[in-house]
């Protein structure tokens, strides 16, 4: 592949590492997308108060660093169904310092990807991350496609039938049609992979109808570059 991939471990910059994947990148194109594993759950700008004795919970928000991490922490406070001011403060500050050390990409107009975390969290998972923040109203629904374009010396490993490998999550909640300007959405995506190898990584934007299923790919991808990782 000429340079060796980064391993990558935790949350890492936003940058344009690679050029060339646009000419090349076909999100749901050479057969069908895979149906999704779907994990996300919205980040809402206000919640009711319900208590506040959460100051081990604000603790933790404000020492973690790692997108994973902080997706664990608001999943819980969420599934708790225990409203509180002080914790939604918490994750606000938090997701305006990711955004503050992140290069935003607009997938689309009013739609901007703020961070991606990518981990290999098995030997056959790879497991991303991804914050984004609606900056106006959104006319259309969408899902994420990301795609992993592989090296041809690894394709026989992750995929022999075609030279990428391509996931989808679908948000989970409200559509993208009812987010709000301003608002910070996190989602998690566990995506399967016949073998951990490096991917020249990329992720887009498709639209979907009032039943989820697929119209068209939507704005422009956001690239990557290649990353690789190997689990603990």
């Amino acid at each position: 592949m000429g340079s060796k991939p980064t391993r990558l471990r935790g949350e890492f910059i936003l940058a344009m590492l690679a050029s060339g994947l646009m000419l090349t990148l076909a999100v749901g194109c050479g057969g069908p997308v895979p149906e999704p594993v779907v994990q996300e759950r919205p980040v809402p700008l206000d919640a009711p108060a319900a208590h506040d004795d959460s100051s081990a919970l604000t603790a933790e928000i404000a020492d973690a660093d790692a997108l994973p991490r902080l997706y664990e922490l608001h999943r819980a406070y969420l599934d708790a169904g225990t409203p509180s001011d002080a914790v939604e403060t918490a994750f606000r500050a938090k997701w305006a310092s990711v955004a503050q050390r992140h290069d935003r990409h607009a997938l689309v107009e009013g739609l901007d990807l703020i961070a991606v975390d990518v981990e290999a969290t098995s030997t056959r998972e790879y497991t991303f991350t991804i914050l984004l923040q609606p900056t106006a109203d959104l006319a259309e629904d969408y899902r994420l496609a990301i795609v992993g374009r592989l090296d041809p010396s690894h394709q026989h490993l992750a995929n022999p039938d075609r030279p990428y490998i391509s996931w989808i999550l679908r948000f989970r909640g409200a559509p993208t049609s009812a987010w709000l300007p301003g608002e910070f959405h996190i989602a998690q995506l566990k995506a399967e992979i016949a073998h951990i190898v490096p991917i020249n990584l990329s992720v887009s934007l498709e639209a979907v109808d009032e039943r989820g299923r697929r119209l068209d790919a939507r704005g422009k991808p956001a690239e990557f570059g290649w990353v690789a990782g190997l689990p603990e």
